[in-house]
């Protein structure tokens, strides 16, 4: 159990783990809701009202349940991991972020998201509106489709997060080498 909280304990860790078990959070609430606005014919409705698709009605609604579930996980789990307050533990052992609040730190992976979304959603939603066209539940659909958005956009993301580890730890080191008194020869 050590070796898995020291494990977690690594930023970029946690922050991968954080955002799939936030996205499985979601997932599952989203097919919840998706499936009783299908049982409620809500989306036929929708569809029969504004002339639209019932399959991009269905993939809007998921777009919108989803970001807001996910969004608000992601930002509690963060906080638990990296920014709770820990009885005789030091707050954060990675350097690089050590000066950051939770509000800079954890809307800096958001916006990192963010910027990945768009290859998130496309497999995800593009991926569920196919999957729609076969014979498929809504949250069969939906569960297939965002397991693969989040496995492609968690690989990307991971390199992004080393390479600005690395930027960062770098520019921590630099800081150090400037603030070091001169030595004397």
């Amino acid at each position: 159990m050590k070796r898995l909280a020291h494990w977690y304990g690594k930023r970029i860790v946690n922050v991968n783990v954080n955002i799939i078990v936030a996205g499985l959070l979601a997932m599952g609430f989203t097919c919840g809701v998706m499936t009783l606005v299908g049982r409620a014919g809500f989306d036929d409705r929708l569809s029969s009202k504004s002339g639209i698709s019932d399959k991009f009605i269905v993939s809007g609604l998921t777009f919108i349940v989803d970001l807001v579930a996910d969004v608000a996980v992601y930002y509690l789990l963060h906080w638990l991991a990296n920014h709770m307050p820990k009885r005789g533990q030091v707050l954060h052992l990675n350097p690089a972020y050590a000066k950051m609040g939770f509000l800079k730190d954890s809307s800096r992976v958001q916006a990192q998201r963010a910027c990945l979304s768009p290859i998130l959603y496309v497999i995800a939603l593009g991926g569920q509106i196919a999957l729609l066209h076969v014979p498929m539940t809504i949250a069969e659909a939906t569960a297939i489709s965002f397991t693969a958005g989040i496995g492609v956009t968690r690989v990307l993301h991971t390199i992004w997060m080393i390479i600005e580890e690395r930027h960062l730890l770098k520019k921590h080191h630099a800081e150090i080498a400037a603030a070091a008194p001169p030595k004397l020869n």
